[in-house]
Order: structure tokens, then C-alpha cells, then sequence
């Protein structure tokens, strides 16, 4: 596990921005000066992803030293390429397919490939379909068909560790995963999904984009243009935590709960562009009756887009906002921290919460 970096949050200057001609990801103070509102609200959605990925590394290193191994010896393996060729079939469009497919060894002892390929084509056809439906997984038709145009093309480069060797020799990840991309029904994706399972040393570095990834992606607002797009900002995530592509990828798919607990969280501050001025503003809870709160955000500092100060400076202003107490307090029963206008109390000499003092008798 690698050491947390100081975190460099991208907001502002060191927002990632993907470049138009070279399609490659470059500092956006590289290119210009002023950053849009949109680029601001994405840097601290990076913030918050970099803080949440920090703390389920450091909570889950020994599981993710274990599924470091446990890839390594999959490489080792003959079948290794035909087993997660079929591990891929049997999750896509679902993981719970998993569980019949591979996770059941009597379906399971029937794909393999030398069960295949002691079978004539008719008999192979009609277990590899009856199998697949036996197993519930997802399109069980269309996979079949996955697996024997897949047992046509290992067959014809030599059988499965012929195969697997070709794989490892092709030079570098692209080319992996151009070879993979080229057996049936395996997309961007699953072509790195594969290799990734195996810790493979070219694939440290990369991020499957899948659908609990998007899900992520989607609860924070995000929105890619491409696949690539998509990878290339979770890969900075990775970067800004401390952590490999690989160890965020399995962290988002492990412990997907987590991240989008942290994106149902809001902000108790934000920066906001304004008329040319970026605005680090503060929440303050208005109520309009008993049961209806309302948030208003409130400037506290501003500074001139085009004179802004540097990031640790931005995050020294907003260390101060949030130490003052005009404007965020702490519940001395509860520990809750929030804004001090429309969620807190002053009740028998103490400041203290809404819902503590609900617990005293308090009716708002």
C-alpha cells in the first residue's frame, strides 16, 4: 500500500480538465486562468472522492493485499485467461451471475475447456446453452454464443495457455488490451477487468468502468464524454490519494456504499463563482415554519478570479470559516458540527443541537 500523498486537491488550478486535440488530462492553469463554476464544483467533488478513497485504503489494506496475491497466482494458472474469460460472461450485466456460473462447480466443471473440448460441436453447443440457462445469468443465449466463438478462437491459437502466452508477450497495456477487445463480447472494460483480476503490472494503473463506478460518478453529478474520459478522472483521484488505479478501482467496486454515502453528505462549504470573483460561502438554515428548512448560502470571503492565492492558501481561508463561530458550532452532547444559524439552540446555558434539545423537551 503506498503512502498517502499531501493531498493536492484539484480545485481551481489543479482541476483536471481533458485536452480537445491530445485527449490527454492536463492542469487547467496550464491552459487558462479562470476556471468556470462547473470546474469549481468538480474540484471539490475530487476533494471529497480523494478524502473518502483515503480512508477505505487505510481500513481495507489487508483485504487488498490479499486480492494482490490472489490475482498474481491467477497468472500463474494454464486456464487462467479461458477462467476469467468466463468469469467475465458471467458477471456482465449482473455480478450475481457469478454465483451460478462460476461460484457452482457443477455448472462450473462443465465449461471449462477441456470439458469443451472433449465433446464433439453439436454436444458443446447444447451443454454450453444448457448450462448457461441452468446458471440464471444474465443473456444466457447471447453468452453462450461468447463461449464457443471464444473456444473456436483459443482452440485455433493452440489451446488455452498458447493463448495466455500471447496475451503476456503483446508489448504494453494497450496492446493487451486490444487482444482481449478482439475476443467475442469482451469490451473496454471487461479487457481490463481481466488483467486487473491478475494484478498485472500494466494494469496498476487503470480503472474498469462499471456500472457501481458510474453509479458513483452519477450520485456526485458527474458526466464523461467517453470511456476514456471517465478512467482518466478516477486515475486522478488515485493519484491525489496516495493510491493506484487499481487500488481505487477495487475500493469503488468493494466498498461502493461508502463513496456514495459521502456524495449524500452536503458541503458545509463551498467556492462559488461569481461576476468574475470566487466566492467561499458558508450555509445558514432559514425556517419558513417548523417542518420547512431552507439553506441559503452566504459569502464570507471573496477573491478576484484573476488574482486568485494559491490552494493552500484557498484552504487556510476555509479552515477559517469554519472555525468561526459565528458561523458553524458544535454540540458539546452529540459532537454534531453544522451551521450555527437554523441548527442550534442556546437552551440551560448551553448551544447545543436541534435534536438534543427535541431529547429535553424542545419543541420547535
Amino acid at each position: 500500500m503506498k503512502t498517502p500523498k499531501e493531498e493536492k486537491t484539484w480545485t481551481l488550478k489543479y482541476l483536471p480538465k481533458l485536452h480537445r486535440v491530445t485527449g490527454k488530462w492536463h492542469n487547467a492553469a496550464q491552459g487558462r486562468t479562470n476556471p468556470t463554476s462547473v470546474e469549481i464544483e468538480q474540484g471539490q467533488i475530487h476533494r471529497r472522492l480523494v478524502r473518502t478513497a483515503r480512508t477505505e485504503a487505510m481500513c481495507h489494506e489487508a483485504l487488498l493485499n490479499k486480492m494482490k496475491k490472489e490475482g498474481n497466482a491467477w497468472l500463474e494458472k494454464d486456464d487462467f485467461l479461458w477462467h476469467h474469460l468466463l468469469q467475465s460472461f458471467a458477471t456482465m450485466g449482473s455480478s450475481s451471475g457469478w454465483d451460478g456460473l462460476i461460484g457452482n462447480t457443477e455448472n462450473y466443471v462443465k465449461i471449462t475447456y477441456n470439458a469443451l473440448d472433449a465433446l464433439n460441436p453439436k454436444a458443446r453447443e447444447t451443454q454450453v446453452r444448457e448450462v448457461c440457462l441452468k446458471a440464471k445469468i444474465r443473456w444466457p443465449n447471447k453468452k453462450a454464443e461468447h463461449i464457443l466463438d471464444c473456444h473456436t478462437r483459443v482452440k485455433g491459437m493452440g489451446g488455452p495457455l498458447a493463448t495466455k502466452n500471447i496475451l503476456l508477450n503483446m508489448p504494453g497495456r494497450d496492446a493487451k488490451i486490444a487482444f482481449l477487445k478482439s475476443f467475442p463480447g469482451i469490451g473496454k472494460k471487461y479487457a481490463r477487468n481481466i488483467m486487473m483480476d491478475a494484478y498485472h503490472d500494466d494494469f496498476r494503473n487503470s480503472i474498469a468502468v462499471d456500472a457501481r463506478i458510474k453509479k458513483v460518478s452519477e450520485a456526485y453529478g458527474l458526466k464523461f464524454s467517453s470511456y476514456e474520459e471517465h478512467e482518466a478522472f478516477y486515475l486522478s483521484v488515485a493519484a491525489a490519494a496516495g493510491l493506484t488505479g487499481w487500488e481505487l478501482d477495487r475500493l469503488l467496486y468493494n466498498f461502493q456504499d461508502q463513496f456514495l454515502a459521502e456524495a449524500s453528505e452536503k458541503e458545509l462549504i463551498r467556492r462559488h463563482e461569481i461576476a468574475g470573483k470566487l466566492h467561499i460561502q458558508y450555509e445558514q438554515i432559514l425556517w419558513d415554519g417548523p417542518y420547512d428548512p431552507e439553506g441559503k448560502w452566504i459569502t464570507a470571503m471573496c477573491f478576484p478570479i484573476d488574482k486568485l492565492p494559491s490552494e493552500s492558501d484557498l484552504q487556510a481561508a476555509e479552515r477559517q470559516v469554519l472555525n468561526n463561530k459565528k458561523y458553524f458550532a458544535k454540540c458539546p452532547l452529540c459532537g454534531y458540527f453544522g451551521p450555527a444559524v437554523g441548527r442550534f439552540v442556546d437552551l440551560v446555558g448551553k448551544t447545543i443541537c436541534h435534536g438534543c434539545a427535541e431529547e429535553e423537551g424542545c419543541v420547535f
